[in-house]
Protein backbone atom coordinates (compact mmCIF):
# COMPACT_ATOMS: atom_id res chain seq x y z
CA UNK A 1 0.00 0.00 0.00
CA UNK A 2 1.02 3.36 -0.32
CA UNK A 3 -0.39 7.11 0.35
CA UNK A 4 -1.74 9.07 -3.11
CA UNK A 5 -0.84 12.34 -3.31
CA UNK A 6 -2.30 12.35 -7.00
CA UNK A 7 0.39 13.99 -8.93
CA UNK A 8 -1.93 13.73 -12.28
CA UNK A 9 -3.52 16.82 -10.61
CA UNK A 10 0.04 18.73 -10.48
CA UNK A 11 -0.16 20.98 -14.19
CA UNK A 12 3.64 21.70 -13.92
CA UNK A 13 4.09 17.14 -14.13
CA UNK A 14 5.65 16.26 -17.54
CA UNK A 15 4.03 13.39 -19.08
CA UNK A 16 7.37 13.03 -20.73
CA UNK A 17 9.04 12.98 -17.47
CA UNK A 18 6.96 10.22 -15.65
CA UNK A 19 7.02 8.05 -18.70
CA UNK A 20 10.47 8.08 -18.60
CA UNK A 21 11.32 7.30 -14.88
CA UNK A 22 8.04 4.66 -14.92
CA UNK A 23 10.36 2.77 -17.36
CA UNK A 24 13.49 3.43 -14.81
CA UNK A 25 11.46 2.59 -12.30
CA UNK A 26 10.47 -0.51 -13.36
CA UNK A 27 13.13 -1.70 -15.08
CA UNK A 28 14.93 -1.17 -11.49
CA UNK A 29 12.48 -3.17 -9.56
CA UNK A 30 12.52 -6.20 -11.75
CA UNK A 31 16.49 -6.88 -11.42
CA UNK A 32 17.91 -8.05 -8.07
CA UNK A 33 19.36 -5.48 -6.10
CA UNK A 34 22.46 -5.33 -4.27
CA UNK A 35 21.40 -4.25 -0.61
CA UNK A 36 24.61 -3.25 0.01
CA UNK A 37 25.62 -0.84 -2.62
CA UNK A 38 22.48 0.79 -1.87
CA UNK A 39 23.87 2.25 1.18
CA UNK A 40 26.88 3.03 -0.17
CA UNK A 41 25.86 6.00 -2.61
CA UNK A 42 27.85 8.53 -2.18
CA UNK A 43 25.14 11.25 -1.65
CA UNK A 44 24.57 9.85 1.88
CA UNK A 45 27.99 11.73 3.19
CA UNK A 46 25.72 14.87 2.95
CA UNK A 47 23.95 13.88 5.67
CA UNK A 48 26.13 13.85 8.50
CA UNK A 49 27.70 16.82 7.39
CA UNK A 50 24.93 18.76 7.29
CA UNK A 51 24.11 17.69 10.88
CA UNK A 52 27.62 19.29 12.05
CA UNK A 53 26.11 21.94 10.32
CA UNK A 54 23.18 22.73 11.78
CA UNK A 55 24.02 21.23 14.69
CA UNK A 56 21.22 18.60 15.01
CA UNK A 57 20.77 15.22 13.94
CA UNK A 58 18.01 13.74 11.51
CA UNK A 59 14.78 13.23 13.38
CA UNK A 60 11.11 13.90 13.69
CA UNK A 61 9.36 13.25 10.25
CA UNK A 62 10.66 13.40 6.96
CA UNK A 63 9.74 14.26 3.65
CA UNK A 64 12.38 12.66 1.10
CA UNK A 65 11.51 14.07 -2.48
CA UNK A 66 12.16 12.14 -5.72
CA UNK A 67 13.20 9.60 -3.66
CA UNK A 68 13.96 7.19 -6.56
CA UNK A 69 14.68 3.40 -5.13
CA UNK A 70 14.30 4.88 -1.69
CA UNK A 71 18.13 4.44 -0.60
CA UNK A 72 18.15 7.56 1.28
CA UNK A 73 14.94 7.14 3.01
CA UNK A 74 16.36 3.46 4.18
CA UNK A 75 19.38 4.76 5.29
CA UNK A 76 17.96 7.17 7.77
CA UNK A 77 15.39 4.89 8.83
CA UNK A 78 18.06 2.90 9.67
CA UNK A 79 20.45 4.86 11.13
CA UNK A 80 18.57 7.87 12.50
CA UNK A 81 15.73 8.50 15.18
CA UNK A 82 13.41 9.00 12.81
CA UNK A 83 9.02 8.86 13.57
CA UNK A 84 8.45 8.49 9.52
CA UNK A 85 9.68 9.34 6.27
CA UNK A 86 7.24 10.02 3.75
CA UNK A 87 9.33 8.83 0.28
CA UNK A 88 7.92 10.74 -2.53
CA UNK A 89 7.98 9.71 -6.32
CA UNK A 90 5.99 10.30 -9.07
CA UNK A 91 5.82 6.99 -10.57
CA UNK A 92 3.52 3.81 -9.84
CA UNK A 93 6.35 1.39 -10.37
CA UNK A 94 8.46 3.51 -7.54
CA UNK A 95 5.69 3.01 -4.56
CA UNK A 96 4.30 -0.02 -5.58
CA UNK A 97 7.42 -2.30 -6.51
CA UNK A 98 10.82 -0.20 -6.50
CA UNK A 99 10.43 1.45 -2.96
CA UNK A 100 9.05 -1.83 -1.33
CA UNK A 101 11.94 -4.25 -3.00
CA UNK A 102 14.65 -1.65 -1.66
CA UNK A 103 13.07 -1.61 1.49
CA UNK A 104 12.85 -5.53 1.71
CA UNK A 105 16.04 -6.19 0.88
CA UNK A 106 17.15 -3.94 3.43
CA UNK A 107 15.10 -5.15 6.45
CA UNK A 108 13.89 -1.68 7.32
CA UNK A 109 11.35 -1.92 9.91
CA UNK A 110 7.89 -1.77 8.67
CA UNK A 111 5.41 1.61 9.00
CA UNK A 112 8.76 3.82 9.18
CA UNK A 113 9.37 4.68 5.60
CA UNK A 114 6.30 5.38 3.69
CA UNK A 115 5.82 5.24 0.10
CA UNK A 116 4.11 8.37 -1.34
CA UNK A 117 2.81 9.11 -4.93
CA UNK A 118 2.65 12.40 -5.58
CA UNK A 119 4.67 15.54 -6.99
CA UNK A 120 7.19 17.72 -5.20
CA UNK A 121 5.19 20.96 -7.09
CA UNK A 122 2.27 20.09 -5.05
CA UNK A 123 2.60 18.59 -1.02
CA UNK A 124 -0.68 19.02 0.41
CA UNK A 125 0.80 19.26 3.84
CA UNK A 126 0.99 22.72 6.11
CA UNK A 127 4.03 23.13 8.61
CA UNK A 128 3.90 19.45 9.40
CA UNK A 129 7.79 17.68 8.37
CA UNK A 130 10.89 18.02 10.57
CA UNK A 131 13.31 17.74 7.30
CA UNK A 132 12.96 17.55 3.52
CA UNK A 133 15.66 16.15 2.02
CA UNK A 134 16.70 15.81 -1.88
CA UNK A 135 19.22 13.93 -3.22
CA UNK A 136 18.82 15.30 -7.00
CA UNK A 137 15.27 15.52 -7.39
CA UNK A 138 15.36 19.50 -7.66
CA UNK A 139 16.82 19.75 -10.65
CA UNK A 140 13.52 17.49 -12.41
CA UNK A 141 11.96 20.90 -11.46
CA UNK A 142 10.10 22.72 -14.50
CA UNK A 143 9.26 25.48 -11.61
CA UNK A 144 11.87 25.60 -9.12
CA UNK A 145 10.62 28.37 -7.39
CA UNK A 146 7.10 26.64 -7.03
CA UNK A 147 9.28 23.51 -6.19
CA UNK A 148 10.89 24.88 -3.22
CA UNK A 149 7.81 27.44 -1.90
CA UNK A 150 6.45 23.76 -1.39
CA UNK A 151 9.20 22.65 0.01
CA UNK A 152 9.26 25.79 2.54
CA UNK A 153 5.37 25.17 3.11
CA UNK A 154 5.48 21.54 3.97
CA UNK A 155 8.59 22.39 6.74
CA UNK A 156 7.54 23.22 10.09
CA UNK A 157 8.84 26.52 11.62
CA UNK A 158 12.62 25.71 12.06
CA UNK A 159 12.36 23.07 10.24
CA UNK A 160 15.48 22.02 7.55
CA UNK A 161 15.41 21.35 3.52
CA UNK A 162 18.85 19.61 3.01
CA UNK A 163 19.44 19.15 -0.77
CA UNK A 164 22.39 17.94 -3.16
CA UNK A 165 22.21 18.64 -6.38
CA UNK A 166 23.79 19.13 -9.96
CA UNK A 167 24.52 22.71 -10.77
CA UNK A 168 25.92 24.85 -13.60
CA UNK A 169 28.36 27.55 -13.11
CA UNK A 170 27.13 31.77 -13.25
CA UNK A 171 28.79 31.62 -16.13
CA UNK A 172 27.02 29.31 -18.23
CA UNK A 173 25.22 30.94 -21.36
CA UNK A 174 21.68 30.12 -22.85
CA UNK A 175 23.34 28.51 -26.14
CA UNK A 176 25.21 26.27 -23.75
CA UNK A 177 21.54 25.95 -22.02
CA UNK A 178 19.76 25.03 -25.38
CA UNK A 179 22.48 22.73 -26.93
CA UNK A 180 22.35 20.57 -23.53
CA UNK A 181 18.44 20.63 -23.47
CA UNK A 182 17.76 19.28 -26.95
CA UNK A 183 20.71 16.96 -27.37
CA UNK A 184 19.69 12.95 -27.59
CA UNK A 185 21.21 11.01 -25.04
CA UNK A 186 20.70 7.22 -23.72
CA UNK A 187 18.69 7.39 -21.01
CA UNK A 188 18.43 3.45 -19.55
CA UNK A 189 17.51 2.11 -22.56
CA UNK A 190 15.30 4.81 -24.22
CA UNK A 191 16.92 7.13 -26.99
CA UNK A 192 15.19 10.74 -25.78
CA UNK A 193 16.27 14.53 -25.07
CA UNK A 194 17.41 15.48 -22.00
CA UNK A 195 14.72 18.32 -21.84
CA UNK A 196 11.79 15.93 -22.41
CA UNK A 197 12.21 14.02 -19.26
CA UNK A 198 13.56 17.79 -17.76
CA UNK A 199 16.93 16.84 -16.60
CA UNK A 200 17.68 20.32 -15.96
CA UNK A 201 21.26 22.65 -15.32
CA UNK A 202 20.24 25.23 -13.29
CA UNK A 203 22.76 27.68 -12.30
CA UNK A 204 23.99 27.98 -8.93
CA UNK A 205 22.02 31.51 -8.82
CA UNK A 206 18.88 30.58 -9.94
CA UNK A 207 19.13 28.26 -6.97
CA UNK A 208 19.86 30.83 -4.45
CA UNK A 209 17.52 32.95 -6.27
CA UNK A 210 14.56 31.11 -5.85
CA UNK A 211 15.65 29.79 -2.61
CA UNK A 212 15.92 32.93 -1.36
CA UNK A 213 11.88 33.66 -2.63
CA UNK A 214 10.43 30.75 -1.53
CA UNK A 215 11.60 32.26 2.23
CA UNK A 216 14.27 29.74 2.99
CA UNK A 217 17.63 31.13 4.47
CA UNK A 218 20.79 29.80 3.00
CA UNK A 219 22.71 27.88 5.94
CA UNK A 220 25.75 26.16 3.62
CA UNK A 221 26.16 26.18 -0.18
CA UNK A 222 29.75 24.81 -1.73
CA UNK A 223 30.51 22.53 -4.08
CA UNK A 224 30.64 19.05 -2.23
CA UNK A 225 33.85 16.18 -3.14
CA UNK A 226 33.65 13.84 -4.26
CA UNK A 227 31.14 14.86 -6.42
CA UNK A 228 32.00 17.73 -7.21
CA UNK A 229 28.25 19.10 -7.00
CA UNK A 230 26.71 21.65 -4.45
CA UNK A 231 24.86 21.09 -1.78
CA UNK A 232 22.40 23.14 -0.15
CA UNK A 233 21.39 23.25 3.58
CA UNK A 234 18.39 25.87 3.98
CA UNK A 235 16.68 26.78 6.98
CA UNK A 236 12.70 27.97 7.05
Amino acid sequence: SYIDWQPSDDPLLRGSEVEAHEALHQQRADKRQNASALLQNPRLAVFPQAERIVGTRICGRVLDVGCGNGYASSWLALNRPVEEIYALEATHSAVESLIPSTLSHLNVPAGIVKPTLGSFNQIPVTSFFDFVVAMGALHHSTNLLRTLQECAKALKPGGFLIAQEPASEDSATNEEFLARYTAFEAFYGQHIQAGSRDDHFFRQCEYKTALHHAGLDVLHFKPFRPLGQPIHFLKL
